[in-house]
């Protein structure tokens, strides 16, 4: 059985940022950080590439499309926290999308890079706990806001509903008593 092609990615179009980006020598500490973010986002398959035009270690053959990061500091962010660096980056112009952005970031988000690592789980779980106190907190500050704030929306009763009416003239109040 014969295997598809990879599809050719164009490449961006060169920028002052790019030409910025190449003066910028890559260090060991660089590709071992690039390996383990390319191997968080493999399985996509999505190419991680850096500022000096090479994919890291461990880079899929045939990709969905390439993560050109142009500096360390992305590189790093990525690392650290790529839920937070993707976009910030990818905004600022310091991380560069080669290929379909949507087909992308769709690669990215069906990757195991999506789901939590035990470390963040664990932080979820610690930073989130939800203990009677917290839920006592929680409700009043969603609920008692005082019947002015529902006198707003709500009828003469203080009562929400929600119907369907097959007549545009049937005034409000008359909808809420019917």
């Amino acid at each position: 059985m014969a295997t598809a092609p990879c599809p050719s990615l164009s490449t961006p179009a060169d920028s002052a940022q790019q030409r910025r980006a190449l003066s910028y020598a890559i260090t060991p500490l660089d590709r071992w950080l690039a390996a383990r973010v390319q191997q968080r986002i493999a399985d996509g398959p999505v190419r991680l590439e850096l500022w000096d035009g090479r994919p890291s270690h461990g880079a899929p053959r045939c990709a969905a499309g390439d993560l050109i990061v142009l500096d360390r500091r992305v590189l790093i962010g990525l690392a650290i926290n790529p839920d937070l660096y993707f976009g910030e980056a990818y905004m600022a112009g310091r991380l560069q999308i080669r290929g379909d952005v949507p087909d992308v970031v769709e690669a990215l988000s069906r990757s195991t890079a999506a789901e939590p690592s035990w470390h963040e789980r664990m932080a979820e779980a610690l930073s989130r706990s939800n203990n009677i106190t917290a839920a006592r907190r929680n409700v009043h500050h969603h609920y008692d806001l005082g019947n002015q704030f529902y006198a707003l929306w709500l009828d003469r009763e203080m009562v929400y509903t929600c119907a369907y009416f097959a007549a545009e003239d049937v005034s409000l109040p008359h909808r809420w008593t019917s």
